[in-house]
């Protein structure tokens, strides 16, 4: 592993770097208190509570999916119509169901 790490940046690099980097990334309290449950139960051994862990863990994924869709579910009810055109709307309509909409673009000039 040491092998693995790159030596320390020379002082002005380093300052360079940081004044370019901007602000670290926040996060959120959900994550954090998921990364400290992860890594206080990293020398666990027993078996049930390994499962109990994984199930906890599944759930929460499947929050977090849940939540994310809630989300876009909530913005395209907020403004859908203003935002997309009819025929956009249908296809996502059509593409959440599973179905592909037949295309509609045909020219009207033209006589039968």
């Amino acid at each position: 592993m040491r092998r693995l790490k790159t030596p320390p940046l020379a002082a002005d690099l380093a300052a360079r770097k940081t004044a370019t980097a901007g602000p670290p990334p926040r996060q959120s309290a959900t994550a954090k208190y998921v990364l400290e449950r992860y890594r206080a139960s990293a020398k666990e051994t027993d078996s049930a509570k390994l499962l109990k862990l994984r199930k906890t863990a599944a759930n929460s994924l499947t929050l977090l999916e849940n939540l994310a869709e809630r989300q876009a579910l909530y913005e395209l009810d907020a403004g859908a119509e203003v935002q997309l055109s009819p025929q956009e709307m249908t296809r996502r309509a059509a593409a959440r169901a599973g179905l592909q909409p037949p295309d509609l673009q045909t020219d009207f000039s033209k006589p039968l």
